[in-house]
């Protein structure tokens, strides 16, 4: 079966990424999300009251709870699927996993859950995408649905 490789889009990867690599991409994304979470939900109390005030330490919560919710979400396809060699990539590196990811966050824009769950979930979500965008990135790529 065909595999995605972005390697003509992206730098590519000349090695498989390794766990480190993996949990720090994901630190960062989660880092990332965790800063969007938290402007977003202060916007929108902005919109009941202009003058509500940015919270430096609830900042640094959503930082933190990105943080480690993207360290440890980034690592689940490899936990899933061992990296036991560059043939391991299946159904959980798949493109289809991706896209599966995509609509559960999306799913979960729009529901009522408390913000900083919210954020801690995108941030995991975020993270897995970065996960599979990395292996995209590889000469093996990543299969489409599964070998």
């Amino acid at each position: 079966m065909k595999r995605l490789y972005i390697g003509v889009f992206l730098k590519k990867i000349n090695h498989m990424p390794c766990c480190k690599e993996h949990e720090r991409t994901g630190v960062a994304v989660g880092i990332g999300v965790g800063i969007l979470s938290y402007f977003n939900k202060w916007s929108q109390e902005r919109q009941s009251n202009i003058q509500a005030p940015c919270r430096i330490g609830e900042l640094f919560l959503y930082v933190l709870v990105g943080a480690v919710a993207g360290k440890m979400a980034a690592i689940v396809p490899d936990v899933l699927e061992p990296a036991t060699s560059p043939h391991h990539r299946n159904i959980c590196h798949s493109v289809t996993a991706g896209a599966a990811i995509v609509y559960g966050m999306y799913e979960l824009g729009k529901t009522n859950v408390y913000p900083l769950a919210k954020a801690a979930l995108m941030s995991a979500g975020a993270s897995c995408l970065a996960h599979i965008g990395e292996d995209a990135g590889t000469e093996m790529g990543v299969p489409w649905l599964c070998r």
